[in-house]
Formats: structure tokens, C-alpha cells, sequence
């Protein structure tokens, strides 16, 4: 389990390792090299936690690694646990190697995602797309992160807006800021790609309901046939994943 955990807590930093010319090294550790320094991620199995550790690299040769960050993960912990030590592995990244100084002047460069081609299955782009069109005011954040992270990361992302939408649609039972939510998620479930459907159930909907599984019965009642493609992966999510702790 800890070698796929470290895969994903690795796939969350690719940001800053391919925007900083990391190259991984061919090492029992997870280990990466750019022109100035060096940096390490790896599980101790005796203390539960993951490191993030840095070493510099200097005319007299490299530093011992040092330790920049360190995250609690047992054996209770799930995948989604492993993306929240990604990501904060990626801020202490950026703010080590100084990414975060320029954000407020970066985030005026980045493009908001396009559409997707006709002929083409819709992807995380084109469902971004759909959604800020839907929700502009989350534009700005949109532009923020990337510009923070060096590259959008979906979870991330749409799990501190969607999610938040979708869930404060329910707690105030607001049906027409549902529909909307509801008929993009249905839409994009049938006619997206694999990423976008993990998207829309794990990082959207298993985000929104994770400790509440009474507010996503009401989901369920507010929506009744409204999401013919969506409902029934979502209640097997809810069922299979995230009541049962994976």
C-alpha cells in the first residue's frame, strides 16, 4: 500500500518537478535532481510519516538531506490522505524554492482552459471550462492555484469549489443552484473521460458528503431522477469508498 501511496503523494508535486527541471533518479529512494539541489520523499515505516527532505547542492558537493516537511499516514489512511500530503508537500516546495513570491503577478498570464473539440471526448480541460462558465466568480481562483502550483491540479482544485457548491446547495436546499450543479455533473459523467468521471465522484461528490452521510441522503432526494447517469456511481461510491474508509 505505501509504494502506491508514495506514487500519488510523488504525482502531486510534478508541477514544481517539471517547471523546476527535476529529473528522478534511478534510486530505492524517491529521489530528484535538478542543477541546484536535491529532493527526497519517502515513507518511515516506524514513525508513520511521510518526509519531504532537501539537500543542496554546492561546489563541495551535496549537502546531507535535510527535513522540509513531515505528514502523520497509518494504516488508516486512505489515497485521499495521500493527495492532502501531496499537496502540502507542494506548498512547502514552492515556498522553499521561493514559487509563491510571484503569484499575484503569474496569475494575470494564465488562460483559463479552453473547450474541447467537437470530436474529441471532454477531458479535465473542458469540464473546468464548463464549470467556470457556470461559477465565474471562481475564475480568479483558478488562475491563483495554477499560478501557485505551477499547473492546475483537478482534485485540488475542485475539491475547495465544487464540492463547497455542491454541498452548500444541499444544507440550504437551494434547487436551483443544484439543477445547474447537478445537470453539469450528470452531463460531463456520461460524456467525459476516466479523469473527469473520478473527478465528479471522488474529488466533487465524495469532497461535498465525506462525513455527511445524512446530507447526501437529502442529495438523493433533491435530485430524484434528475441524474440518471450520475446517481447510481455516486451512491456505489458513497457505499463502497467512502463509508468503508478506503
Amino acid at each position: 500500500m505505501t509504494d502506491a501511496m508514495l506514487e500519488v503523494v510523488i504525482g502531486r508535486l510534478k508541477p514544481v518537478i517539471d517547471s523546476q527541471k527535476f529529473v528522478r533518479q534511478d534510486s530505492a529512494d524517491c529521489v530528484f535532481v535538478n542543477s541546484s539541489c536535491a529532493i527526497r520523499v519517502r515513507y518511515d515505516e516506524k514513525k508513520h510519516v511521510f518526509l519531504l527532505e532537501k539537500s543542496d547542492l554546492k561546489e563541495e558537493g551535496a549537502s546531507d538531506f535535510y527535513t522540509l516537511s513531515s505528514y502523520l499516514f497509518d494504516e488508516r489512511s486512505t489515497e485521499a490522505d495521500a493527495r492532502s500530503v501531496g499537496n502540502d508537500f507542494l506548498d512547502t516546495l514552492n515556498g522553499e524554492l521561493g514559487l509563491t513570491r510571484s503569484v499575484n503577478m503569474a496569475k494575470r498570464d494564465v488562460p483559463l482552459p479552453g473547450k474541447t473539440r467537437g470530436d474529441t471526448v471532454p477531458g479535465l480541460e473542458s469540464f473546468c471550462n464548463r464549470f467556470l462558465t457556470l461559477f465565474p466568480a471562481y475564475k480568479d481562483q483558478y488562475k491563483e492555484e495554477v499560478a501557485r502550483y505551477g499547473g492546475f491540479l483537478a482534485d485540488h482544485f475542485f475539491s475547495g469549489t465544487a464540492a463547497v457548491v455542491l454541498r452548500q446547495a444541499v444544507e440550504n436546499r437551494d434547487t436551483k443552484q443544484l439543477d445547474k450543479m447537478v445537470g453539469m455533473l450528470d452531463l460531463y459523467y456520461v460524456d467525459g473521460d476516466y479523469e473527469v468521471q473520478s473527478t465528479i465522484t471522488y474529488s466533487i461528490i465524495g469532497e461535498a458528503f465525506r462525513d455527511r452521510a445524512e446530507l447526501f441522503d437529502v442529495f438523493l432526494e433533491m435530485i430524484g431522477d434528475n441524474a440518471k447517469y450520475l446517481r447510481q456511481p455516486a451512491i456505489n461510491m458513497m457505499k463502497y469508498v467512502i463509508r468503508k474508509g478506503k
